[in-house]
């Protein structure tokens, strides 16, 4: 019985002991004493908590605090805000803050005033799930995407700032009111289900299109003065137009223009700015100035729309029949033609047409399809820079050095009969000719051609001079080949060549035609040997 007695008075202890024990971690906790590094923040809060400045801050103390207006006081960080976890609105504008660290783990904060510091985004703001009210106008921000966490959002200030991308708001629905004026933005388009907006200010920035406004019906204050409209620089002729972007909410065009710079106009009719003699590179621009219907609202849509126009010199092509190629390629007119005009061709018919001289055809650099078949040309040395040519017809000229060809490394078709040249040296790299016809040249020596092992067309007839073909046995993809009339003794390299199925051979010194047993697939042969 009394050891019954001991048990129960030892459990009656105990419970008494546990409370205690809970009560006095939590007033050790209250009491742990802060640190803030930033002495002009600490002495704020001791001023809102009403403390002398050479007390020491306890967590206890920071937990009571509710509103913090520390505006004004060059502070600059935030670190230690987090241990005020009753903060409910905290102002710290005007100081040289360049990061929101600190900021976190304010479950009761709801407003932010940061206006007229340093900051650049709201990155290291962390976890304040009711906040609805942000004030950060006047800051060097560019980055905005950290808002996107915050769906409690219901006003928010950014205006003067550097701000570009808002695609961040998207799906901010409970936004009721939204200041972006003076900032970077042409693309609102992230704003058209924001349809909760009753005061919108987009005053200042480089927007051509509010077609993305045509949801709001709940504006009683909107602003879309003064944009600077500034389009892409733009390469052209002293004649030059392009589209007015301009649009209104029902994405109909904006026409109410005006004050063209340089004697340029407005061509209603096609919707395009018009210059029609821009002798030197200049800034072009125009005014706009439209009133619009944005939330029943009447207010003016304005500001200048600008481009670089950079006006290119004319590139110099001498030979006649060349320009009238190139100009029927581009489907103009105009004499006057600029780098970027032969840039834009990828594909150039200018055979049969009396040619002689190639300059200018340099600037033609995606070209993938050039036909220069049947003129009297020599020298292509200017087609170096046509790296990317794919097909290349120059058969029938007077060309005797094809060097130029070494850099046309995505030829998958040469075409280049019934010319002077001997040395096919400059195709040794050109891997991915497919179709390669070099017939009635004056060519003796193949071994350049030995690595070409995606060749599934081969002609180099008539080039009289070839004797040894052996080095070809890597061009295993063959299917047509035509070696004839030249004085070739040896065609056991054709056993390398299972594919093949159309073969010319006439006019050659090979007498032994056993190899033909081993070719399952030839179709066609044409053979003429000559007997010594």
């Amino acid at each position: 019985m009394k050891n019954l007695k001991k048990i129960l008075l030892f459990i009656f202890v105990a419970l008494l002991l546990v409370p205690s024990v809970g009560i006095t971690k939590a007033f050790a906790a209250s009491n742990d004493v802060v640190t803030i590094p930033d002495t002009n923040l600490k002495n704020a809060i001791l001023d809102a908590i009403g403390k002398d400045h050479d007390y020491t801050l306890t967590e206890g103390d920071l937990t009571t605090l509710n509103v913090l207006h520390a505006n004004d006081r060059d502070i600059k960080n935030l670190e230690g805000i987090e241990y005020c976890t009753g903060l409910e609105f905290l102002n710290v504008s005007g100081n040289p803050i360049t990061s929101l660290k600190g900021v976190r783990n304010l479950p009761k904060l709801t407003g932010l005033m940061v206006y007229d510091d340093r900051l650049t985004s709201f990155n290291e703001m962390e976890n304040c799930p009711k906040l609805n009210f942000i004030s950060a106008a006047r800051n060097n921000i560019h980055d905005i995407s950290a808002l996107a966490n915050y769906p409690e959002l219901s006003s928010v200030f950014v205006g003067e700032n550097f701000i570009s991308d808002v695609s961040a708001l998207r799906n901010l629905t409970n936004l009721r009111i939204l200041y972006l004026h003076t900032n970077l933005i042409s693309d609102i388009s992230p704003l058209q289900n924001l349809t909760n907006l009753e005061q919108l200010d987009l005053r200042i920035n480089y927007i051509s299109d509010i077609s993305s406004l045509n949801k709001q019906t709940k504006l009683n204050y909107v602003s879309v003065e003064h944009q600077k409209v500034t389009l892409d620089d733009t390469h052209v002729k002293p004649a030059f137009s392009f589209k007015n972007p301009l649009r209104n909410v029902d994405n109909s065009v904006i026409t109410s223009l005006s004050n063209f710079s340089n004697d340029g106009y407005y061509d209603a009719k096609n919707n395009d700015a018009v210059w029609e003699n821009l002798n030197e590179s200049a800034v072009v621009s125009y005014d706009f100035n439209e009133e619009v219907t944005i939330s029943g609202l009447k207010v003016p849509f304005s500001g200048k729309v600008q481009k670089r126009a950079v006006v290119d010199p004319q590139i110099n092509i001498p030979d006649k029949n060349l320009k009238a190629a190139i100009k029927r390629a581009l489907q103009t007119t105009s004499d006057y033609i600029i780098e970027q005009d032969l840039k834009s061709l990828t594909y150039l018919d200018a055979g049969d047409r009396g040619i002689t001289n190639l300059e200018g055809l340099q600037y033609c650099t995606n070209l993938k399809t050039l036909l220069l078949h049947g003129n009297n040309i020599s020298d292509i040395s200017k087609m170096s820079t046509l790296t990317n040519l794919e097909n290349f017809t120059m058969y029938d000229n007077n060309v005797s050095d094809i060097s130029a060809l070494s850099n046309c490394k995505n030829l998958v078709l040469l075409s280049a009969a019934r010319n002077n040249f001997s040395d096919v040296s400059p195709l040794v790299d050109l891997t991915t000719l497919k179709y390669l016809h070099i017939p009635s040249n004056k060519i003796s020596d193949v071994s350049a051609l030995a690595n070409l092992v995606n060749v599934v067309e081969l002609s180099i007839d008539y080039n009289d001079e070839i004797k040894d073909i052996s080095v070809l046995n890597k061009l295993t993809k063959m299917e047509k080949l035509n070696i004839g009339h030249n004085k070739i003794h040896d065609l056991s390299v054709l056993a390398n060549y299972p594919h093949l199925k159309e073969l010319r051979c006439a006019k050659n010194y090979a007498t032994d035609l056993s190899v033909f047993d081993e070719l399952r697939e030839l179709e066609y042969v044409e053979v003429d040997p000559i007997y010594e």
